[in-house]
């Protein structure tokens, strides 16, 4: 119940400032918990509406997509967060394990590499 609680907060802060990506983007978040990713990429697209650059806006959508099985669509949003942010380790993890799923498992292993060498220190 907490989470559809911030559901409608962020439904009410969108009423109020419909241009605020970072409501946009916290809401697909929370839908995301619920599980509800095919509305949660909806809000992460409004989100990049207004604000293209946030890379974890497509790192987020990025995993929605992923959890769809849609990996190709994940890994084109990988790749914007890396070009934004070229040493964001989360990213080549990411990519890492949508391109698992494809079985290109050598290219997941050079993220994953790449990963290590960006946080070598997972917490």
């Amino acid at each position: 119940m907490v989470i559809i609680k911030k559901i409608k907060n962020f439904d009410t802060a969108i009423r109020y400032n419909p241009n605020d990506a970072e409501a946009y983007h916290a809401k697909g978040l929370s839908l995301d918990e619920l599980g509800q990713y095919q509305e949660a990429i909806e809000n992460y697209d409004i989100a990049i509406q207004y604000d293209s650059t946030s890379l974890d806006i497509y790192i987020n959508r990025g995993v929605a997509l992923h959890e769809l099985g849609q990996y190709q669509e994940a890994i084109k949003n990988f790749d914007i967060a890396i070009k934004y942010q070229p040493d964001c380790a989360l990213a080549y993890v990411n990519k890492g394990m949508s391109l698992n799923e494809l079985g290109h498992h050598q290219k997941a292993i050079k993220n994953y590499d790449i990963a290590i060498k960006y946080q070598p220190i997972v917490h």
